[in-house]
């Protein structure tokens, strides 16, 4: 409501509520003065801006949500060169150093990367915002609601399994043991639930010749298939998983991975059912943050008989994962520093791998980065995988380049990462780095 809305609304006042608030005071008081009409007029007036001053912020609170970047209601976050590094996991002392990374692909287009769109403020998330004790009696109704109906629909019988603590990950992480169906080995069932989530899974071994069929359905991808074609190949199997498990996922995203020496296309193909809008990081990740159900297609030949094709896929492990708290919280936002100049700290050897000792990188074969084939953008853990208390996820360039050709014909491509966000100390860092070049 504006001030010519709500003069306007009190010139609109009857005379009578006037007069008849008037009335109403009249008598009160040691005076028992009856108010003038525009003392009336003011009296109503101030009971209109309470009605007002109570309204606004529930107006406020019914908004739709703005898209980032809002720096000036979100904490502003400052990174050091040394927290950069953590992300990397490495420590001064952990001996030689690269300056590059090698990736395997057909060609650029696919390692499915997206191009940057530069922004002014970049969103920074953490995990292990909120932390929920292990249950035993959960676990185990999500074994009998997920697992077994799972196991049902694939037509395997549900072998008899223990529930223990894996000590090896620390007291809050439990697994499934003993899990093989009885008398084949063809097919593996597992499970586990730790603070965050819980899954459940069915995976094929090397050497299972017919693949897994839900309810009469063989689930089988075709690598040769765009991941649009495949997407649509596969929305009857979606539609089945989602009446398995109570979902109803919406979206479904195809990552493909490759190596220097097979010849049978991928080595492996995932495909992940899930519904994007669930969290905004589903967007940026590779595997998402919310519930989702995965089919990991191995075509890797790790034994002589192993199956493997250049075309269909049927060797698959299924998986589905339950959230068991909202684990990816954003903290606030970053500034941003733009592309230009991140190809400045490339050309200056100011790239992140490992620990960033300047002598250890030159020992690798140098690469002009300068012109480079594809840049994106892509959100790192801060520290390792055992050891996420905490920690938080930072944007990166990932600046790509390709260095020649695999034994198979797949491309080679080398890359490195420079911070997509504001860091103070990187040249101190790099210089320092030096001292624990290996004598």
């Amino acid at each position: 409501m504006t001030e010519k809305d709500l003069l306007s609304a009190l010139s609109d006042v009857d005379e009578g509520y006037i007069e008849h608030a008037a009335t109403a005071l009249e008598g009160r008081g040691r005076g028992k003065r009856r108010l003038g009409r525009w003392q009336a007029v003011a009296l109503i007036a101030a009971c209109v801006a309470l009605i007002v001053a109570a309204i606004v912020p529930i107006a406020k609170f019914a908004m739709p949500t703005v898209k980032f970047p809002l720096p000036f209601i979100q904490p502003k976050i400052h990174f050091s060169a040394e927290e950069i590094a953590g992300v990397f996991n490495s420590e001064p002392t952990d001996g030689p150093t690269k300056q590059y990374g090698t990736t395997y692909a057909p060609d650029i287009t696919s390692l499915g990367l997206s191009p940057v769109t530069e922004q002014e403020y970049y969103p920074i998330y953490q995990t292990n915002i909120n932390q929920k004790r292990i249950h035993r009696k959960e676990f185990t109704d999500f074994i009998q609601q997920s697992l077994e109906p799972l196991a049902e629909a694939v037509n395997l019988s549900m072998p008899k399994y223990q529930i223990r603590v894996q000590e090896n990950y620390g007291p809050n992480n439990t697994h499934i043991y003993s899990l093989s169906t009885s008398g084949t080995y063809n097919y593996y069932f597992g499970g586990s639930q730790t603070v965050q989530q819980q899954r459940i899974r069915i995976r094929c071994s090397s050497r299972a010749t017919e693949g897994l069929y839900l309810n009469g359905e063989q689930i089988v991808v075709d690598q040769t298939q765009s991941d649009d074609e495949i997407i649509a190949s596969l929305s009857s199997i979606r539609e089945k998983f989602c009446t398995i498990f109570g979902e109803s996922f919406s979206d479904t995203k195809i990552v493909r991975y490759y190596d220097e020496y097979s010849e049978y296309g991928v080595s492996s193909l995932q495909v992940f059912f899930y519904n994007e809008a669930d969290h905004p990081m589903n967007s940026i990740l590779t595997t998402p943050v919310s519930n989702y159900v995965s089919l990991d297609f191995d075509n890797h030949p790790n034994y002589a008989d192993d199956i493997v094709s250049k075309d269909k896929l049927i060797k698959v492990e299924i998986e589905y994962v339950q959230m068991r708290t909202n684990d990816y919280a954003q903290i606030g936002v970053a500034k941003s520093i733009s592309l230009q100049q991140a190809e400045e700290l490339l050309a200056k050897g100011y790239c992140f791998m490992s620990h960033a000792c300047p002598l250890c990188a030159e020992q690798q074969d140098a690469i002009e980065f300068s012109e480079y084939d594809f840049v994106t953008i892509r959100y790192l853990f801060e520290g390792s995988a055992m050891n996420r208390n905490s920690a938080r996820f930072i944007p990166f360039y990932v600046f790509y380049k390709n260095i020649g050709v695999a034994e198979n014909g797949n491309q080679i491509y080398a890359f490195t990462y420079v911070p997509a966000v504001e860091v103070s100390g990187i040249e101190e860092y790099f210089q320092n780095q030096i001292q624990y070049h290996p004598q």
